[in-house]
């Protein structure tokens, strides 16, 4: 694109400095047109750049252009002759020939119409030129609208897959969370279940005990008539006060590991909200941002590799539309970020703007050239400058990198715009230079012979022994 995007500036830079010596040359004839004795009388040049017939007005007797070129129609030979005699008008040939009746009469609405026909067709230049300038810098704007909208779309792009990463994060600690309570609460209701299934155990074993405990000591008192039922009671006493202290140490055992797991579980939840809190405020005030250009900064294989493994979209996606996504969209959109953005493209156009004093003009046809460059105007020269920035940087991407051969491209490039620019510069100056001599040198005709006292060729403007009822159409 940036090539591209060259080959334009290139066509708009030559484009500029034509339009600025034409608009020059505008200016010029429409100052001849104003400040001519002669001519100021019948038209004139507005400030809106519009050549017109004077109006009526107290100057001009309160007859405007259009009523004198009636009344001219309506003059015999004679009087016409008179009229321009007395408006000072006289032509000499490059012969040495001074005109006169006839033959000046035309040349008077000849050279009228001419003035007329040369301005309009100034005008007409200046606006084709102006136009044709604003459709390349409008080409220009969008391609760069374009290098824009491309480094917008892949900016999203890395800031949802960022989102989407946090995101599936902070939902996988949650689906740990989950799975951990889950388990936690199942290890604890098996450990509950144990206890209580010991405690019934231990219930039915002790009533089975105590049964088969009395049948013994009846039978033991029934023969020996001792203090059995003393040291029975000791025994009970005995046995179930270690089955209390058990079981309220195993309950005690399954309340730690409940308590623990609790803690572990409200970790994980403080976990996942500082996440989701973290994640909302880099959202909220645009810190999330400088991620995304951390991401863009590497290399087009990391940027790549991030997307792979980060994007939810590439990852649900079928191998064909994982394909598409990789060549047709992600590495056409990091491809033209690297080579437009400041990680590609500016830095060698500031690098050349640096190097442009000394290395713009580093040739055998330097010297010659930058007499050239001198020669021209300001804004032509910096038109130049940025064109050779411009070329550098697209050789410096397209070369990889051979600073030297870059220059050399670029230098060569620019000199052919600096030699088109001159010429423009060269030929307008000349015709210029024409220009004031024939308002220097009113009464003698330019070498072409076409001309007399504003210089130019054309048809009638007015009346005279020539049929002049159409005149100019400016009004």
């Amino acid at each position: 694109m940036r090539e591209q995007q060259h080959l334009l500036e290139g066509q708009a830079l030559v484009q500029k400095t034509l339009l600025g010596y034409q608009q020059k040359q505008l200016e010029l004839q429409a100052e001849q047109i104003n400040t001519h004795d002669i001519w100021k009388q019948f038209f004139h040049v507005g400030s809106d750049g519009l050549l017109q017939y004077n109006m009526g007005n107290e100057v001009n007797g309160g007859k405007g252009t259009l009523t004198l070129l009636q009344q001219l129609n309506q003059m015999s030979g004679a009087e016409q002759l008179s009229y321009i005699k007395n408006l000072g008008y006289s032509y000499v040939t490059n012969d040495g020939e001074q005109l006169d009746g006839e033959d000046l009469i035309s040349q008077f609405f000849e050279e009228a119409q001419a003035q007329i026909d040369k301005y309009d067709e100034l005008r007409d230049t200046v606006e084709s030129t102006d136009e044709a300038l604003s459709k390349l810098e409008s080409s220009i704007n969008e391609i760069e609208q374009e290098i824009r909208d491309n480094q917008k779309e892949l900016e999203e792009i890395i800031y949802n897959t960022l989102v989407e990463a946090w995101e599936k994060q902070i939902s996988q600690l949650q689906e740990q969370t989950d799975m951990l309570r889950e388990a936690n609460e199942a290890y604890v209701n098996g450990l509950n279940d144990a206890l209580n299934k010991e405690r019934n155990q231990y219930s039915q074993n002790k009533s089975i005990s105590d049964r088969q405990q009395l049948q013994r000591q009846l039978s033991l008192l029934r023969r020996s008539g001792g203090s059995a039922s003393q040291i029975a009671s000791l025994e009970e006493q005995l046995n179930s006060a270690l089955k209390e202290e058990y079981f309220s140490h195993q309950q005690e055992t399954i309340d730690s590991i409940k308590e623990a797991n609790d803690k572990q579980l409200d970790a994980l939840n403080k976990q996942i909200t500082l996440q989701q809190e973290t994640l909302d405020f880099q959202k909220e005030n645009g810190v999330l941002w400088t991620k995304v250009y951390e991401v863009l900064s590497q290399s087009d294989g990391k940027i790549m590799e991030f997307l792979i493994q980060n994007s939810s979209e590439f990852i649900q996606a079928s191998a064909l539309a994982q394909a598409d996504m990789l060549n047709e969209e992600w590495a056409k959109r990091i491809g033209i970020y690297k080579a437009n953005s400041e990680e590609g493209f500016e830095p060698y156009v500031q690098k050349a703007n640096q190097m442009f004093a000394t290395e713009a003009w580093n040739s055998a046809e330097g010297p010659q050239k930058q007499s050239m460059f001198n020669a021209l105007d300001v804004a032509s020269q910096k038109a130049l400058q940025d064109y050779f920035a411009s070329a550098f940087a697209n050789e410096m991407l397209r070369n990889g990198g051979d600073e030297a051969a870059a220059y050399e491209v670029a230098r060569q490039d620019m000199y052919q715009k600096l030699y088109q620019a001159y010429n423009q510069m060269k030929n307008i100056q000349n015709t210029t230079l024409d220009a004031i001599r024939n308002i220097s040198q009113p009464n003698v005709a330019p070498k072409d012979n076409t001309a007399g006292t504003g210089g130019g060729s054309g048809s009638n403007a007015g009346g005279g022994s020539k049929d002049n009822s159409n005149s100019s159409k400016k009004q």
